[in-house]
């Protein structure tokens, strides 16, 4: 199973906000199935920008928290010029932000649920899920099969 994740989802893991914790649950169990979480590479964009906020609240300086972003179990997808054609189609016909569009063509595809924390994704998209569902999926996954040589 595959679960795409949006910034809103990735930015939890660095700020301490309702839903930090679910975000954390969220990375550490599906390493303990057979799930890959993918995001496109806006985030990176999305997420410093998040945290770069947050920081200035705090007058704290951000680069261990962007250096531990690429160490994510999360496999990050380039914007490509088909990708980047579709995502503007369902911004404009959705009235959504060409942002939050990346992140719906990525999980299309992939085939694959959107975890967001973002409510208007949530109500305007079937494949969008909270991470409290994506956390009752992982759960129905089986554990991955160890073999012995």
């Amino acid at each position: 199973m595959n679960l795409v994740l949006d910034s809103s989802v990735i930015a939890k893991l660095f700020i301490d906000e309702k839903g930090s914790d679910k975000a954390t649950e969220l990375l550490e169990k599906s390493s303990t199935k057979d799930i890959a979480l993918i995001a496109s590479n806006l985030a990176f964009y999305e997420v410093g920008n998040t945290i770069l906020k947050h920081l200035r609240e705090k007058d704290k300086d951000g680069t261990e928290y962007m250096n531990q972003l690429f160490f994510l179990n999360i496999e990050y997808n380039s914007l490509d010029k088909t990708l980047a054609g579709e995502a503007i189609r369902i911004a404009k016909t959705n009235d959504i932000t060409y942002y939050d569009a990346v992140h719906i063509i990525v999980s299309q595809r992939h085939e694959s649920a959107l975890v967001t924390e973002d409510k208007e994704l949530l109500k305007k998209f079937k494949n969008a899920i909270s991470m409290k569902d994506a956390l009752e999926r992982i759960e129905k996954e089986p554990k991955p099969l160890i073999t012995t040589i």
